[in-house]
């Protein structure tokens, strides 16, 4: 968890949250190697553990924590995203 707001406020978009009286602004913890539902990496929301290699999925292909910078992506990735409180990029790798 990153912030608890008061209730009737909105996090930031991405960060997905869930409003328990209070709002409680998450950011993601995605592992390499795991694979997701990309349309909520896009859109914000709740992050699901998809079946590899499907479309519409993504592979977390590396982490890198404090930036926001896909030039230090490693790995056969194909895109990435950002996070802001803790600064992170995540590259995945698309299918």
């Amino acid at each position: 968890m990153v912030q608890v707001i008061p209730a009737g406020k909105s996090c930031r978009p991405d960060q997905p949250s869930i409003p328990y009286g209070k709002v409680y602004c998450l950011t993601p913890n995605l592992n390499i190697n795991y694979c997701y539902s990309a349309q909520p990496l896009r859109q914000g929301g709740w992050i699901q553990i998809a079946p590899c290699a499907r479309p519409g999925t993504v592979t977390v292909v590396s982490v890198v924590p404090g930036r926001k910078d896909d030039k230090l992506c490693r790995g056969a990735w194909t895109n990435s995203y950002f996070y802001s409180d803790p600064a992170l990029t995540v590259c995945v790798r698309e299918y």
